[in-house]
């Protein structure tokens, strides 16, 4: 076996452009790279006769693998006379056929490469012996694929890596709950080492364990590609943050990191802690639920403090304690990024959390704090709203206190706050005389720019300025109303709340007659254009930089949402005709049903 592993090895490194080959042994270690010469295979439309050439040689040694590798897998059962009968199977009872992958007609190419594709799927899957995945093969010529709790397990992973080593489209790849162990894993980090087109990969809950966590964070070392990994959920220990701190701090692309739910502990929390001091470019980091406490919370807090680029962390269910507040706040008083953070079931009693909103307060980006679901009194969420009521700097404008009891006297401040400043409070646990926040009317967006989610809103259902307008003056009179205008938004479903469209109205008119014309509609959004090309300008000093990248991160974020409740609503509509037609077919059943009842008396 060894032999034949490195008889493939020598072939991939040749001259000629390297082929596709089901590895023999436990890896895909040896897959061929998907460098310039056969990437032109696919997309240099220029070079026909180069294009062919390449694909004979490439389709000639898939074929020639493909085959070498069944007879060696027959040839491991040789009292089976299944296997004796199959193994003179040929490169044609693969259905892989050279004339069939790849047409000298540029115009076919993506199909042709879905083609091939699927038969390298098909044949890996055949001689594996497992059932093809009907969802992969539909989402060939996706950006996303998702393949959450199907039973793949190690062997259904090498199948779907040997077939995305060459796959051109899918750029998000989920296989999240299907136990392909650290096996499956070794096979999918090999696929990204040569894959260079998947940008966002999810292996949660696969049951990974340290082995497999190595084999990722091995991969990640060269890897400038992907740019959000989650590896959530696969019984990771203090052992095994080794690895999590190797990814931080030797990838420098890397954008979003989920290591949620697994057990690293207070001696994890210590070793991850400094490497997240050191990363540059993370900007998502979620520690969910892996038993920080005391010094594994206060390491994690140091590094935060050291951080140049998060901004958003979730630190939840990792009882921090008083002394990981304590921590916490002195780090919110350096960290000018940050913009979200979540600390909710951290153990967080009244002092710890006054301790933490000193550190909160003097922060100048926080933008969300959550600390619900926290042993905090009435008395203690009082005091909260007392700081936040005597500092009208504080950004903070989302405050999450789920199932921390509250008083009328709570109720009253934040009616004064709300007053003043935009702040959303989630509903706490009502005592006498409180109010909650969740009576309020709020949207979504009611904390966004409203001329921001105006004109994103418009981009992504490509609205014309001139079309919105003329939908909205209904009476012809080339002006709109303040009730023209909220009305009209509120009819094409542009998803603010009244108070929002008030503040969109103010902005928008100018001289102060009452009334919109197209005119102020254009500079409106000339305004936003400038804004928006502003805050893309690369920064120049480091306090422009700062500004530069929450401005960057609101407009990404604001982008992110609008799309969100688009699809929202596009899945609603779906579910509505869904079950309009299914209450449909059960009346026809129903009527039908009757009818044969009356028929039959």
């Amino acid at each position: 076996m060894s032999e034949r592993v490195a008889q493939l090895s020598a072939k991939t490194r040749t001259t000629s452009p390297p082929s596709y080959a089901v590895r023999t042994g436990d890896s895909l270690k040896d897959l061929p790279p998907i460098d310039c010469v056969s990437r032109s295979v696919y997309t240099n439309t220029s070079s026909h006769r180069l294009r062919a050439a390449t694909a004979s040689r490439t389709v000639a040694r898939r074929k020639r693998d493909l085959v070498d590798e069944n007879k060696r897998l027959q040839a491991d059962r040789p009292n089976s006379s299944v296997s004796q009968k199959n193994s003179s199977m040929s490169g044609s009872e693969l259905n892989i056929n050279d004339s069939d992958l790849y047409e000298s007609d540029e115009d076919s190419d993506t199909e042709d490469h879905t083609d091939d594709n699927t038969k390298i799927y098909l044949g890996a899957c055949r001689l594996f012996g497992i059932t093809p995945s009907t969802t992969y093969l539909k989402n060939l010529t996706q950006c996303r694929l998702v393949l959450k709790n199907h039973p793949l397990g190690p062997k259904g992973a090498k199948a779907i890596a040997v077939a995305l080593t060459t796959n051109l489209h899918i750029q998000n790849l989920d296989l999240e709950g299907n136990n392909i162990g650290p096996e499956g894993a070794e096979y999918i980090a090999d696929m990204l080492k040569e894959n260079l087109y998947i940008t966002s990969v999810a292996i949660a809950e696969n049951n990974i364990g340290g082995r497999g966590a190595e084999l990722v964070a091995g991969m990640m070392h060269g890897n400038n590609v992907i740019l959000s990994l989650d590896i959530s959920g696969n019984n990771l220990d203090e052992r095994d943050a080794v690895h999590v701190a190797d990814i931080l701090q030797n990838n420098r692309h890397l954008q979003e990191l989920n290591v949620s739910y697994n057990r690293f502990g207070e001696k994890g929390g210590q070793i991850i802690g400094p490497a997240i001091g050191e990363n540059v470019t993370l900007t998502s980091l979620s520690l969910k639920w892996n038993h920080l406490r005391q010094r594994g919370a206060i390491a994690v807090a140091e590094g935060i403090r050291e951080n140049i680029a998060l901004e958003k962390v979730d630190l939840s269910w990792n009882g921090f304690g008083v002394e990981g507040a304590k921590a916490m706040s002195e780090a919110l008083k350096d960290n000018e990024i940050i913009l979200e953070l979540d600390l909710s079931a951290n153990r967080i009693v009244d002092d710890a959390l006054k301790q933490l909103m000193k550190g909160a307060l003097k922060n100048t980006s926080l933008f969300t704090l959550k600390v619900g679901n926290n042993p905090i009194s009435v008395k203690g969420s009082l005091e909260l709203i007392k700081m936040l009521y005597e500092v009208d700097s504080c950004p903070i404008q989302e405050l999450d206190i789920v199932n921390i009891p509250i008083d009328g006297q709570f109720s009253d401040l934040l009616d004064k706050i709300q007053s003043r400043r935009i702040l959303q409070v989630s509903p706490g646990i009502s005592t006498r005389r409180a109010r909650l926040p969740s009576i309020r009317k709020f949207s979504i967006f009611d904390l966004d720019d409203p001329m921001m989610v105006l004109f994103e809103y418009m981009k992504q259902q490509q609205f014309r300025l001139i079309d919105l307008f003329h939908t909205l003056d209904d009476d012809d009179s080339r002006s709109l109303t303040k009730e023209e205008f909220r009305d009209g938004l509120l009819k094409v479903n542009i998803p603010m709340s009244e108070r929002a469209l008030d503040r969109l109205m103010e902005q928008l008119d100018e001289d102060d007659d009452g009334e919109i014309t197209y005119g102020e509609l254009m500079k409106g959004k000339r305004k936003l254009n400038r804004k928006v090309t502003t805050m893309l300008k690369p920064p120049g000093a480091h306090r422009r930089a700062t500004l530069s990248a929450k401005d960057k991160a609101e407009l990404g974020r604001l982008t992110a949402k609008v799309k969100a409740f688009l699809q929202m609503k596009r899945d609603q509509a779906k579910n509505e005709m869904r079950e309009k037609k299914t209450a449909k077919r059960i009346l026809s059943n129903g009527f039908i049903s009757a009818t044969f009842q009356i028929g039959k008396k």
